[in-house]
């Protein structure tokens, strides 16, 4: 990727005067003095901190289509939005959803206000903590993290491709593959040691057990640690919904992180230990999530900064090694 292909996000979303043309029309008829300013831009999202004399709340907005979007990171708002409604109910310590718009009346892409959560993020904190405030703030993330999963469905259940529903967590798994591969390939990424077709065999090898997996629970595969809001060492809230998914309640965040050593306190927390075949699910999501994040890195990092991402090839290529390993095992 070249620099002349980086998106210009300054064109993809609202400008100022447009976000005050949104909150005014939230606030109307009893219109009051606000502040806006820009807390995060990205591509599948800019978030915007809208305060008043008394109040916080937060603006997230859509943007416009733009090639910059993986197909991962379609229809996201509006997935959002209604998971934020279905987590209330749950008393999930998350937002408050104050408004969904999808009208495209006021603005051109969909867009919600939600409550501010006041706090810092997990991420930013962590270092500062000792092990045993660390593992306690772990052991209530999977706390949290178990109590979405007891949401289930009876199908498996992609937001960005809302038309294909699956039966069996092989099936849906392997979608999944296929779409990230067809994104790769967009980008000319190539992966040594493997073929992409030699990938897809190789997770095919272990269809039976990715289909142990009986029914599909509501599962956040963005749970990391950048979006648990902490303060005074709990956990105050969890933002950011859009990947939410139904499927295997093993491909929480967590469970698969680039890290092959699974937080004990985040276990203890969720209350499980995992199974032999429990932990290779586990290395076929760690797989999956670290190709996604080298073909994302195509799509958000300049070509100068390319270079600094290769621990990322070399994790992908250990945890394939661990799942070659682990079918020879199967094959003895």
């Amino acid at each position: 990727m070249n620099n002349n292909k980086l998106y210009n996000f300054q064109q993809c979303y609202p400008t100022i005067s447009e976000v005050k043309k949104i909150v005014t029309n939230y606030f109307s008829p009893n219109s009051e003095d606000f502040k806006v300013g820009i807390l995060y831009v990205g591509m599948k999202s800019v978030i915007y901190l809208i305060e008043t004399n008394t109040d916080k709340m937060v603006l997230k907005v859509a943007p416009l289509q733009n090639e910059t979007m993986l197909i991962f990171e379609n229809n996201n708002i509006s997935w959002e939005a209604k998971m934020l409604k279905k987590l209330e109910r749950l008393d999930i310590p998350s937002p408050k959803l104050l408004l969904f718009d999808d009208s495209k009346k006021i603005y051109q892409t969909p867009y919600f206000l939600m409550t501010y959560i006041k706090g810092q993020s997990f991420e930013h904190v962590k270092k500062e903590m000792s092990e045993s405030s660390r593992k306690k703030i772990e052991e209530e993330i999977g706390k949290i993290c178990a109590k979405i999963c007891k949401i289930k469905s009876d199908n498996y259940f992609l937001p960005c491709k809302p038309e294909l529903q699956f039966n069996s967590n092989y099936d849906f798994v392997n979608k999944l593959f296929e779409i990230l591969i067809c994104e790769a390939k967009k980008k000319n990424i190539i992966i040594d040691n493997v073929s992409y077709d030699d990938l897809l065999n190789l997770i095919k090898k272990f269809k039976n057990i990715l289909n142990e997996v009986l029914q599909p629970s509501l599962t956040n595969v963005d749970a990391w640690e950048g979006n648990f809001i902490i303060d005074n060492d709990k956990v105050v809230g969890i933002v950011d919904f859009s990947d939410l998914y139904y499927c295997d309640e093993l491909m929480t965040f967590y469970f698969h992180s680039i890290s092959p050593n699974i937080s004990s306190g985040f276990l203890k927390g969720y209350d499980k230990k995992l199974t032999e075949n429990e932990t290779i699910r586990t290395i076929i999501y760690r797989i999956w999530t670290l190709l996604k994040m080298i073909v994302e890195k195509e799509y958000k990092v300049s070509e100068k900064h390319l270079n600094e991402y290769e621990w990322l090839y070399v994790k992908f290529y250990d945890e394939i090694k661990r799942l070659s390993d682990k079918q020879e095992k199967l094959e003895i």
